[in-house]
Parts: structure tokens; C-alpha cells; sequence
């Protein structure tokens, strides 16, 4: 590691760990989905796993749900199916009259109480309802996506580093409510529920983390990582980043760390050091390559022929626009600032 680069992570360390620390002023996270209505995150665990893993989108709606948010099924789109339960809602039973009174001290609560109702709300089971992906919709424009034009893709640091990586980058809801950013390791692809930059290089180091040999299977361990990394790496090529918030982030995950002896931050963070050097070594030689291959292509072709295309990346030219503590584990979301 070159000696900057040292001296940038050696004084970044000090500050996350240092008990006393200097006064930031914690940004504020503006999330594209804030304030915004998705059915699908206030599904049962069960629906939602099948919408993120099976429907491979964090937005699904049945029919008469779409119609309502102004959106038709396009044709020969294919649903896929959520589970819903069938209740057996009794006729309206007449309360059994079980109060006494006492005519000197009045209704005595602990002599009499109110019957309950005869009939009960029984389940009989469950049945498949059809439901379609947002992607497989048309019509009028969602709240998120019409604050998601804020994303600027090409514009994010790194952004050719992920493109080298095969890694699609897309504006939209994540799967976990309330998270600011996440990396779909099974679809290669970084959701960016904000145009947070600082977010981006977190997402993007669990990436790379991913692509580099011997990585630790402890999930809270990736998250220090990838949060150091992304601090690092901002700090490097000058996105701003918010230190308390860093710190607040590998505070909680040292504490619930899945290792039987969580550490205080400075140990977690210790622990950590070598796996953002190797992340910031493979960023590094992925950049000089691009810039090498870049002064490779031809800058210019003979008159009267039409413009040789630089790059003929699929990868490129499919390119979209299109941190709070964690409740729960994602795949590997990025929750949101307070």
C-alpha cells in the first residue's frame, strides 16, 4: 500500500476508535422510498422472500393494486404467486351479559367480567394470489422512481471499478425497509435507494469483498469491513464521509457479531484493516487497467466514416439510473443514517 494511502487509513482509524472524537455534522440520508407506499414490505417474512428471491424485485403488486397506482401489467408478463389467508369471519354474536352489580360500591370488576364473544375468526388456510413486478408494469411514473432521476450512475466514484466486475448498479426500493443501499449477491447488482455516494462505496466494497478469495463467512464481519472500506476509500477520493455515523455503524455490528466474543470497535475494526487493504489493492489494479485499456482504444477514425465506438461493454451500456441501525439482516442492505 503506498504510503498516502497508509497515512489516510492509519488517521481514519483514529478517528473511528478514538473515545474522543471531533464534532461532524452527520448528513442527513434522503432515501428514495421515503414516504413512498410498497405493498410488499409490509408482507408476511414468508411473501417477501418469495418477492426478493423468486420475483427478483422489491416491488410487487397484484392486479387491481397496480391499476391503483395508475400502472397497467404489460402483456405476456408472468406472475408469480405470494401466499394469502382465507379467515372465517363469523356473524356478529351477542355479548353474553356477565356483570354483576353491586348497588352500593357499583359494577364490581373483579366479580363479574364480559363473556367473550361467541363467534371467532378461524383460519382455514391458504391460497396462491397472482402478482407482478414493477419491471413487468407500465404507466404512470412511481413516487421512488421519479426521486431516483437524482442518481446519477456514471457519476458515482468507482463506478468503473463495478462495471469491470460484471456488478449492475440501479436506482430503486431495497428489499429491507428503510435501508439506504444493497448488494444482491445472487443478481450482481447494487441497489441505491439514495444517491448518497459514501452509501455506494459500502455496497460496492461487500462486491469486491466478494470477488476476492478467502472471504469470512461472518456476516457482521462483512459489514465492518465493507463500512471501513467504504470510509477509506471516500476519504481517498474525496466523498465526503460521515464519521460518526461510520462509527455508530461498526459499533452495533461489533456488538452483535456472530462470534461468540464480540469486541469492542477498536478490536473489530483492528480485525478489519487487512481486508480493506486487500479491497483497496484490487480497486486500484482494476482502475489501472481501465485507464490503460482506455489509452489503448483509438481516439479518432479516417473521415467520411462513421465514429468507432470506444467501448463495447454490455456490462457498460446496460448501466441504469433507473444509514439508522439495522432491524434485521439483509442481503447485505445498507440501512439508512437518522
Amino acid at each position: 500500500m503506498i504510503l498516502q494511502a497508509r497515512q489516510t487509513l492509519n488517521a481514519l482509524v483514529k478517528k473511528i476508535t478514538g473515545e474522543k472524537m471531533v464534532a461532524f455534522m452527520t448528513q442527513r440520508i434522503t432515501l428514495f422510498t421515503e414516504g413512498a407506499d410498497i405493498p410488499c414490505l409490509k408482507w408476511s417474512e414468508l411473501n417477501q422472500f418469495i418477492t426478493f428471491m423468486i420475483g427478483g424485485t422489491c416491488d410487487a403488486r397484484g392486479v387491481r393494486q397496480w391499476a391503483k397506482a395508475g400502472r397497467k401489467v404489460k402483456k405476456g408478463a408472468k406472475a408469480f404467486y405470494i401466499y394469502v389467508p382465507m379467515i372465517y369471519l363469523p356473524p356478529k354474536a351477542e355479548k353474553a351479559e356477565n356483570e354483576t352489580t353491586d348497588d352500593k360500591a357499583g359494577a364490581n370488576e373483579k366479580e363479574g367480567e364480559k363473556a367473550e364473544p361467541k363467534g371467532v375468526k378461524k383460519p382455514l388456510g391458504f391460497r396462491l394470489m397472482p402478482v407482478f413486478r414493477v419491471e413487468d408494469t407500465k404507466g404512470a411514473p412511481l413516487d421512488y422512481e421519479i426521486k431516483a432521476k437524482e442518481l446519477k450512475v456514471e457519476d458515482l466514484p468507482l463506478i468503473e471499478v463495478a462495471k469491470s466486475l460484471g456488478v449492475h448498479v440501479k436506482a430503486g426500493p431495497t428489499k429491507a425497509r428503510g435501508a439506504a443501499g444493497s448488494y444482491a449477491t445472487r443478481f450482481k447488482t447494487i441497489t441505491m435507494n439514495t444517491a448518497n455516494k459514501q452509501v455506494f462505496l459500502h455496497e460496492l466494497s461487500h462486491a469486491v469483498d466478494f470477488a476476492l478469495p478467502n472471504r469470512k463467512a461472518d456476516y457482521a464481519f462483512g459489514e465492518v469491513v465493507a463500512e471501513l472500506s467504504a470510509a477509506f476509500l471516500g476519504s481517498l477520493y474525496g466523498v465526503p464521509v460521515d464519521i460518526p455515523s461510520t462509527r455508530e455503524y461498526i459499533e452495533y455490528w461489533a456488538k452483535n457479531s456472530g462470534e461468540h466474543h464480540p469486541g469492542h470497535v477498536a478490536f473489530k475494526v483492528t480485525q478489519a484493516l487487512s481486508r480493506v487493504e486487500e479491497i483497496y489493492r484490487f480497486i486500484e489494479t482494476k482502475r489501472k487497467k481501465t485507464r490503460s485499456k482506455a489509452k489503448k482504444q483509438p481516439a479518432l477514425v479516417s473521415a467520411g466514416k462513421p465514429k468507432a465506438r470506444l467501448f463495447n461493454s454490455a456490462a457498460g451500456e446496460d448501466e441504469i439510473a433507473a444509514r439508522v441501525i439495522p432491524k434485521h439482516k439483509g442481503d447485505w442492505d445498507y440501512p439508512p443514517a437518522a
